[in-house]
């Protein structure tokens, strides 16, 4: 993602996220930004399903994917990795 694409991105999410929310078995999502500018992944997107199947289901509901396309085509440089990944941990502490 280009640099001068990840804050509009960001406000562009705030939407999409009502979106998914609202999809059954959705229960939530968080954005997550690099505080590094050279990293290959410059924002990551964590939602949370009730279960695979739930995730499934929502990816294939053809208003959600209708809307989530038309957003997601106004900005060139975003590559996006889609899937669905098995949690490796519940929680992180940052220690400063």
């Amino acid at each position: 993602m280009a640099q001068n694409d990840i804050e509009p991105f960001i406000s562009d999410w705030k939407v999409r996220s009502q979106l998914t929310r609202k999809l059954v078995g959705a229960m939530g999502a968080t954005l997550y930004k690099t505080m590094l500018p050279d990293s290959r992944y410059q924002i990551v997107n964590i939602s949370q399903y009730q279960s695979y199947n739930a995730f499934v289901d929502g990816q294939n509901d053809p208003v959600y994917t209708k809307k989530l396309v038309a957003d997601l085509n106004q900005t060139a440089s975003i590559q996006l990795i889609r899937g669905f990944f098995r949690p490796v941990a519940d929680y992180v502490h940052v220690y400063e």
